[in-house]
């Protein structure tokens, strides 16, 4: 397969080579400009080449980037998959963000976690390109520096979406590519002001402000941005309350030097609702007949008696709550007690008090009547609080005739606090207990409930990058005749860049600090405390939630379980960390307009070294009634080294003056992410990318119709994720504790520190294949127009390829002589009768490592080369907006939009490789309209341009569930929530 891949590339360059060549003589020759020039008080001052001239945008079409090679570039010289969003076509669709301007790009997607253990808190939501999750930073980039805010387009001038891993531009990023934004810069030729105003459904409201004001006339301009949002969602307790103020100015100390600084602030407050719906843990104790259970506490021992009070209860939908300590508070009647060894409705699909299996998986709840629609569990302590400022420097001088440099610099802080109350999942459960633990009636007995263990997470970034940029231009044909204008026009580029990036995290839960049943540490387990609300389904739906549990501390309360007064505080759990990332950059670009500019090579090679100083966890200093401290993380004075070169390669053919021949070869390397660990224990690896783009481009009419077909074939490699692997990690440690209490590791020289496993994450490869057609035009000057559609079919392989080898290396150790006869949790040495025996209510060893291999063959071997599940195999979005200039309609404008999702793979009818067939949901559409009215009127006697807006997106209010997981049988499992019907009305003025 390498081989034939490497033919084909060949055959096409020379292809591309060949028609550029005979082509050349005998077509026109285009005009060339690669710094096209400004007037500025008789001067002539030459455009940056490192900076895109948005003042040749028009309507939706862009004339140039700077995304393709570092330098400004016409569209149809530039070989990589680059798509531009321009402002007119982010006012046309109200966008506010990069998450509204993402519905509308080509194969391109917002993960909004539609899974059953969906959660939002920790980031915004993250972008999926060609299917491939663009990893935790989102995708994001500001002015090419690498940023973990979500953007607004208060201040931005344009979005380029790059498809694939073209890191040569963007640095050390995901394969996936991400959109990068031009910010608003201040205009020294003429002053300007913009105030607009927005209202609409479930309360939103948004105000910005844009005053640009020359200070010197051609010397010396600032510009001030500032935007204020505030609203809620169509489902209770998920809002957005959004305030950013950016200033920005410009100096042109000469005319071939400037100065641009720009300072940015904001904060933020948000809760964004996952799209999933609650997973079903009702139904199966309603169609028994909705029984309670009568007993008192269920028995420990011996085990026949567990697996006997274990029959009775899953005949009535029920399951045991076997945890040693479940230690609840229950925030409805205000009182804290233990309930292990009670029961609980058992959850749908599943075999009750087994753990789950392939064609087991628990299902969502379809039926809305039981679960009223749109439900969002999380409540109001649920949410992200995000404060961020951001400075950026860009100094810019042209040393001689048409090289330049520019020193840039750029600091961007992050402090984020997330509050998680779902973080052990969307589920509604039901208390099946006739008494409480000490015997005394259950006042909730058949209520259902909404029970968390909340989790608070911090992060604190601070990243600075220092960069260098030299750009230098020769034109042959500028003062040679002959064969010497053949040779063209050549750029060359080199950069060097730095950047620091410190970040610390921690995540912190519940614990007790008063008579905790573990007096070994804050963080141990025993002492966890789950946060408990009783629900009224049939109730008004903003009431069905965790209550805030910021309202209600835990602060001497009477554990009724043992009479003691508790109070509980917040610490770290896990690993909290303090991570220093030290990136050296160097880049080299060469672009060639070769053959009267009818072959145009672009050429990169970038080299990023990295030093990371990761840390690990600490206890602090011991404080009563605890023998250890609270966590904290020491950084490592040893750094961890990694390396990478990327490359691009691309050509661009233009045998007609209408078509454009393009072959683009780009690679990427990426840091591993600093949170991520895998197994048994070590950092994630770097990923690497690398992408192949095939295809034609269509610049016709002047490049008032743009037209791209590409065909691609992305890989990402060594990716990781978050999750998936907690199983694993308890099984393995509960197979490490129950050696170490038989004597096992001490006989062989080991420790229980030693061997004691921690991941969050695991490893997979990426491939992806498929299609690309886009079209931009402005067929007339009245009428605008995007079209785009793709084709996409992602795999992925390799997963958790460190966890097969963990298992793989440790089995025969695990199961030596009678060690898998051992019971988990048993007395030290404790051994069973039989290894495996599903009836005797205890599990061993090798029961244990039973269940965690067979769940990883159905979760991470058997899934191997599958299209991933819940994504479209192709995706299209028309967009268009018709202005009328003249006649009795002047100054209105309408359109619309299609947004079309085609069938998605939700299943497969086996786990078996050998003999699967793919289930496809149905295809969906979503159509929005806007209508504009705009117009000079007289204020206070001045004129004013005027323009009010309409916008309604799901114009058709389709609420259709979107399937997006079923049994193997076809039966659905998961569901994603369309958003309904929503409108908003924006005015502005500009004056």
């Amino acid at each position: 397969m390498p081989h034939t891949q490497s033919r084909l590339r060949t055959c096409i360059l020379c292809a591309v080579l060949v028609s550029a060549f005979v082509s050349s003589g005998t077509a026109q020759q285009q005009a060339s400009e690669p710094h096209p020039a400004q007037s500025v008080e008789g001067e002539t001052l030459k455009l940056l080449p490192f900076e895109v001239q948005t003042e040749k945008d028009e309507g939706y079409a862009a004339q140039n980037t700077i995304s393709g090679s570092r330098l400004n570039t016409n569209l149809a010289d530039t070989p990589a998959a680059i798509s531009v969003f321009t402002k007119e076509f982010i006012e046309d669709i109200g966008a506010t963000n990069m998450e509204d301007i993402t519905e509308y790009s080509i194969n391109t997607r917002n993960n909004l976690l539609d899974g059953p253990t969906a959660s939002l808190t920790n980031n915004d939501p993250i972008i999926d390109v060609r299917g491939i999750s663009a990893g935790g930073g989102g995708g994001r980039f500001t002015n090419f520096f690498k940023s973990s805010i979500t953007q607004d387009t208060y201040n931005i001038e344009r979005a380029e979406l790059t498809r694939g891993p073209n890191s040569v531009l963007f640095g050390i990023g995901q394969p996936a590519g991400g959109f990068n934004v031009a910010t608003k810069k201040a205009d020294m030729r003429r002053g300007s002001r913009e105030a607009s105003f927005r209202f609409g459904s479930y309360q939103q409201a948004r105000a910005t402000l844009d005053i640009n004001q020359p200070l010197v006339a051609d010397k010396l301009a600032l510009r001030f941005n500032a935007a204020y949002e505030d609203g809620n969602d169509w489902r209770p307790f998920a809002f957005r309350h959004n305030q950013r103020w950016q200033v920005s100015g410009r100096w042109q100390i000469a005319s071939g030097t400037r100065l641009d600084v720009e300072y940015e602030r904001g904060s933020r407050e948000f809760a964004t609702a996952p799209q999933s719906g609650i997973l079903d843990s009702l139904t199966p104790w309603i169609a028994a007949g909705r029984t309670l259970d009568g007993t008192i506490g269920h028995p420990t021992a011996p085990p026949a008696a567990v697996t006997a009070a274990n029959a009775v209860l899953n005949a009535g939908g029920m399951q045991l709550l076997t945890s040693g300590n479940s230690l609840v508070y229950d925030m409805t009647s205000g009182i804290v007690y233990n309930v292990a060894r009670q029961s609980v409705g058992a959850p749908a699909g599943e075999t009750p008090g087994l753990p789950a299996v392939a064609g087991e998986e628990n299902p969502m709840i379809f039926d809305f009547n039981l679960v009223p629609r749109g439900v969002f569990l999380g409540g109001p302590g649920y949410g992200t609080s995000n404060d961020f400022n951001r400075t950026s420097v860009f100094l810019s001088h042209e040393l001689v005739d048409n090289l330049f440099l520019e020193a840039s610099f750029n600091r961007e802080n992050v402090l984020n606090f997330a509050r998680d109350t779902l973080a052990t999942g969307n589920r509604i459960q039901v208390d099946t207990n006739a008494f409480l633990p000490n015997g005394a009636a259950n006042p909730n007995a058949g209520r259902y409930y909404v029970e968390q263990s909340v989790v608070q997470r911090l992060r604190d970034t601070t990243a600075d990058d220092v960069r260098l940029t030299a750009s230098y231009d020769y034109d042959f044909t500028r003062k040679n005749q002959g064969f010497a204008r053949w040779l063209g026009h050549h750029r060359f580029a080199a950069l060097y860049q730095t950047r620091e990036d410190e970040q610390y995290t921690d995540q912190q839960q519940e614990y007790l600090v008063q008579n905790p049943l573990n007096t070994t540490a804050p963080h141990n387990a025993l002492n966890l405390v789950r946060r408990r609300t009783y629900v009224d389904l049939a109730g008004p739906i903003g009431l069905i939630g965790l209550d805030d549990y910021r309202e209600r501390p835990v602060n001497g309360l009477v554990n009724q379980s043992n009479g003691l007064p508790v109070s509980t505080a917040f610490f770290p759990f896990g690993q909290p960390r303090d991570i220093l990332q030290k990136t050296i950059t160097n880049l080299y670009v060469w672009q060639a307009n070769l053959l009267n500019d009818r072959l145009v090579g672009t050429f990169g090679y970038r080299k990023d070294k990295a030093r990371v100083y990761d840390s690990t966890a600490a206890t602090g200093t011991p404080f009563p009634p605890f023998t250890q401290g609270a966590l904290y993380p020491v950084r490592n004075t040893t750094a961890q080294y990694s390396e990478g070169i990327t490359r691009t390669q691309g050509f661009v053919a233009k045998p007609l003056s209408w078509l454009s021949v393009f072959y683009n070869h780009s690679s990427s390397f990426s840091l591993p992410p600093s949170t991520i660990r895998i197994f048994p224990d070590v950092a994630a690896p770097a990923a690497e990318g690398e992408t192949d783009d095939y295809g034609l481009k269509f610049p016709l009419f002047g490049n008032k119709v743009f037209a791209t077909v590409t065909y691609y074939e992305t890989n990402a490699n060594d990716q990781s994720a978050n999750g998936q692997v907690m199983p694993f990690v308890t099984g393995i440690n509960n197979i490490w504790t129950t050696l170490d209490n038989a004597g096992v590791l001490a006989a062989n020289g080991m420790t229980i520190t030693e061997a004691t496993v921690f991941s969050n994450g695991r490893t997979f490869d990426n491939q992806a294949t498929g299609w690309e057609f886009e079209f931009t035009a402005n067929p007339t000057r009245n009428w605008r127009l995007i079209l785009n559609y793709s084709t996409n079919k992602t795999v992925q392989s390799n997963t958790a390829i460190e966890l097969r080898d963990y298992y793989a290396a440790n089995t025969d150790f695990f199961l030596e002589g009678d060690r898998g006869l051992l019971i988990i949790n048993g007395t030290p040495g404790q051994l069973a009768a039989n290894a495996i025996d599903a009836t005797d209510g205890v599990t061993t060893i090798a029961e244990q490592l039973q269940n965690n291999l067979v769940t990883l063959d159905e979760q991470f071997i058997r899934p191997d080369g599958a299209r991933q599940l819940g994504q479209p195999v192709a995706t299209g979005n028309l967009r268009s907006t018709y202005t009328h200039r003249g006649g009795f309609l002047k100054g209105f404008s309408w359109g619309g939009g299609l947004r079309w999702r085609g069938e998605r793979v939700i299943a497969y009818t086996s786990s078996d490789p050998a003999t699967r067939q793919e289930i496809r949901g149905d295809a969906s559409f979503t159509a929005d309209a806007n209508i504009a009215y705009r117009r000079n009127v007289g204020i206070w006697n001045r004129k004013l341009d005027m323009t009010i807006q309409l916008n309604v997106t799901n114009l058709l209010d389709d609420d259709d569930l979107i399937i997006t997981r079923t049994f193997d049988d076809g039966t659905p499992r998961a569901f994603s929530l369309p958003v309904p019907r929503q409108w908003f009305v924006t005015t502005t003025f500009r004056f």
